[in-house]
């Protein structure tokens, strides 16, 4: 059995939104693992917040560690397409760059492929779930102005569309550098109600989402 490290932000960990407490917490029976429990090898060393420039920097500074692992899934982007939406709120038509801008982006996530590729540990690339954009919305003007965040958006719809161009990127580098691909965003929209397993704040994924993870990554496995 292969032994696999999943490098990624708060969804695979496991991060979900209370509502009725108004704060982040960890599902104990997350998708991922579930998978543990039915016996996959695998480390999560996800983290909350992470970016892809900062992920490969984790990954330079501990190859060492890396290297043990037989394949490596890579789920970034989430944070990396986010704004400082503080800044924003106050300033609508000042020159806003996402955490990471796109084309650094692309390049980090090419990066850590040719990386992981050099110490023979194959890379496997996870696309983004989608985002329930209405409810982002709500979640981001909370405390902000929301007209300064409007008029910086021009459309609510752009918050799911600016997300998709990340995700866009994730499936293009995998067909230009033929890396294994699991479509977890697909899995979502799949489904009708797919709306229903994303939390309150329009990104992190109810129970039932994480089911949704547990049965993409099984069905590739």
């Amino acid at each position: 059995m292969s032994k696999i490290k999943i490098i990624g932000d708060s969804l695979l960990k496991g991060i979900y939104y209370d509502e009725s407490k108004d704060r982040h917490t960890i599902l104990k029976n997350s998708g991922i693992e579930r998978l543990k429990k039915d016996g996959y090898n695998i480390t999560n060393d996800t983290k909350f917040g992470l970016t892809t420039p900062k992920a490969l920097e984790i990954l330079k500074r501990d190859i060492n560690t890396f290297q043990q692992f037989d394949e490596v899934y890579i789920e970034l982007g989430g944070n990396d397409c986010n704004y400082d939406w503080d800044q924003v709120s106050l300033n609508p038509y000042k020159n806003h760059q996402p955490v990471t801008p796109i084309d650094a982006y692309e390049s980090a996530l090419c990066e850590i492929i040719d990386f992981l590729r050099t110490y023979q540990i194959k890379p496997i690339l996870v696309s983004l779930p989608p985002l329930d954009y209405k409810q982002f919305y709500c979640y981001i003007i909370k405390g902000r102005n929301e007209a300064n965040i409007m008029a910086f958006l021009k459309t609510k719809e752009e918050i799911y569309l600016h997300q998709k161009r990340y995700n866009d990127v994730v499936y293009k580098i995998s067909r230009q550098k033929k890396v294994d691909y699991i479509p977890l965003r697909e899995m979502f929209l799949d489904r009708v109600d797919f709306l229903n397993f994303i939390c309150k704040d329009g990104m992190h994924l109810t129970e039932n989402g994480q089911e949704v993870i547990y049965e993409s990554f099984l069905k590739f496995m």
